[in-house]
């Protein structure tokens, strides 16, 4: 039997890669449960499969969120990360999210920046301290996390 696996990412309808990326995974996944960063003021047509929403900008949605997906049976939960989909200073909200689970989660970075901000750089690293795995898209970000975020091999 398959883990049952919340994402929380974008999803369509909005028009975002990361949106499609996590619709197609999510199905091939089967067993999930979907909460959509959802930006104000774009439409709310979202597929019955979006089971929470989550205002980028309202801090308090990512605490609730949290709370909802550690009761719901949910065994990991699948952060779709890209700068720019979260709120707070550098998308640093989503730190509130994974403080609050009670299940593990797992991050899959679809960006990872050369020369990242010192915000930048504080809000991956307290990310991916707080992360059970994660997951990138290439062995050049592989490289960069281990070079520019001072990681351990296990995040390799």
């Amino acid at each position: 039997m398959r883990p049952r696996v919340a994402f929380v990412s974008t999803y369509p309808p909005r028009r975002c890669g990361i949106a499609t990326f996590t619709r197609d995974l999510a199905a091939a996944v089967g067993n999930r449960e979907i909460v959509a960063i959802h930006r104000s003021g774009d439409p709310m047509l979202y597929p019955l499969e979006v089971s929470g929403l989550v205002g980028t900008d309202d801090r308090s949605d990512y605490l609730r969120a949290a709370e909802r997906v550690s009761a719901s049976g949910t065994e990991v939960v699948s952060i779709q990360h890209e700068y720019g989909l979260f709120g707070g200073q550098d998308g640093a909200y989503i730190l509130d999210l994974v403080d609050r689970l009670t299940v593990p989660a797992v991050a899959t970075l679809h960006t990872v920046l050369r020369q990242p901000s010192a915000s930048q750089r504080d809000v991956m690293s307290r990310l991916l301290d707080r992360t059970a795995a994660v997951v990138v898209m290439s062995r050049a970000a592989s490289r960069l996390l281990q070079d520019g975020y001072l990681l351990c091999r296990r995040h390799g």
